[in-house]
């Protein structure tokens, strides 16, 4: 530093000095070239605005897959349904409880219902403010257990458990008649019963007569049981089986029981119905080793001189004394589907005759109570009768099934 203050450099650094001060110059002037020889830049385009095209939301709507009126059985039941057009704030009130919608719009709950009818207010509100109701109905009703209890399906033996060379079997069932209200299930009943026969009972299939429907005329029982079966049976050696599903009719005085063929009128039952002891007296005659009758079809209604009236739903007409019931051969058996003053039901739930039903589920095997691989006439009867009872009852009805004769006799063995 020189005496007025000034700084003093040597020669060194004057010159170092002068050197910086010149390479700074020299690079801002060559920017400045560059930037200037540099070709004109295209300017930055702007982009044009979205415009949000979405049309607006569209209106929630609430689906029920079971309904507005919903009828249950049970005192839990859940509610199923589905919201449409939802996001994510869409919320879903079930009488005032929030519930969790999936990414679907699906959505359940189980809820808890007294006996009669309760009502379900379902809201649904989306982002929007917009809201929608929806009211459900659900009716609980009193329910029979035995009503609604699941039922097997009756299906005979795969094979046959049972070989009898000289057995035959006659096989009627009528459920519409030709002059006469239907008879529910018999067509079906018979036929079902015509494989029963063979692999339970044990009777060859050329050995069985069966008649169906229109097939069940008059002149057709008849000609069965007095040609057909005296042509296959064997004294002493035969046994015979006779199934008939359809209706019965009593005479006006009830000394006598007739079934109703297809062509059958109830105005003209002496001459146009089949008397039923004509029947066992003509089997009885062939001097046969057995023979069991499976009567579905019962005689109740009006007394002596009223008019016979078939019922909705059964099999039955005017009611019949108990002694023609009683004097059967000792050889015989008769399993019976009511008392003479009840009404043969259909079953509540299958497509058979409710005696039908439980005799062939009671053949089956089920009958079986000891497990002893036979099944008597005794133990197919307690069977029968305590199964139809207890589903007769849940219909509102009054059903006793009726057996006469041995009741130690073996009816099924494998």
């Amino acid at each position: 530093m020189d005496k007025n203050g000034n700084t003093a450099y040597t020669m060194a650094e004057s010159w170092n000095h002068y050197d910086i001060t010149a390479m700074l110059q020299t690079a801002i002037n060559q920017k400045i070239t560059t930037a200037r020889n540099k070709p004109d830049q295209p300017q930055r385009q702007t982009q044009p605005q979205k415009v949000n095209t979405t049309k607006r939301e569209s209106p929630l709507t609430i689906s029920l897959p079971q309904g507005e009126l919903q009828r249950v059985t049970s005192r839990k039941h859940t509610l199923r349904g589905k919201i449409t057009n939802h996001n994510l704030q869409t919320k879903l009130l079930i009488d005032g409880e929030k519930i969790a919608l999936s990414s679907n719009g699906n959505f359940s709950k189980k809820l808890t219902f007294p006996i009669g009818i309760t009502e379900v207010m379902i809201v649904a509100t989306d982002s929007r403010g917009n809201e929608i109701e929806k009211l459900v109905t659900i009716h609980r009703k009193v329910t029979n257990l035995q009503k609604n209890k699941k039922q097997i399906t009756l299906s005979p033996p795969e094979e046959q458990i049972k070989h009898d060379p000289n057995a035959l079997a006659i096989i009627i069932g009528v459920d519409e008649y030709e002059l006469a209200s239907n008879a529910p299930w018999s067509n079906s009943d018979a036929a079902l019963f015509y494989d029963y026969a063979n692999t339970v009972l044990g009777v060859d299939y050329e050995r069985i007569k069966l008649l169906r429907g229109e097939e069940a005329k008059g002149r057709d029982i008849w000609k069965s049981f007095s040609q057909w079966v005296p042509a296959l049976s064997e004294p002493n050696q035969s046994n015979i089986y006779v199934f008939f599903a359809g209706h019965g009719l009593a005479s006006e005085d009830g000394t006598d029981a007739y079934i109703v063929p297809w062509d059958g009128d109830p105005e003209l039952l002496e001459r146009t119905a089949i008397l039923r002891k004509d029947l066992i007296e003509g089997l009885q005659r062939l001097a046969p080793k057995s023979v069991t009758l499976f009567m579905d079809t019962c005689y109740s209604g009006t007394g002596k001189g009223g008019k016979s009236t078939l019922v909705a739903d059964a099999r039955a007409l005017r009611m019949i004394r108990d002694r023609d019931y009683r004097e059967l051969p000792e050889n015989f058996t008769l399993f019976s589907a009511s008392a003479n003053n009840e009404i043969a039901s259909s079953h509540p739930t299958q497509k058979h005759g409710l005696f039908s039903y439980w005799m062939m589920r009671g053949l089956g095997g089920d009958a079986d109570s000891n497990n002893d691989q036979k099944i008597t006439a005794g133990e197919l009867h307690g069977f029968i009768s305590k199964n139809v009872q207890k589903d007769a009852v849940s219909i509102g009805r009054q059903q006793h099934p009726q057996l006469v004769g041995d009741s130690e006799r073996v009816i099924a063995a494998w």
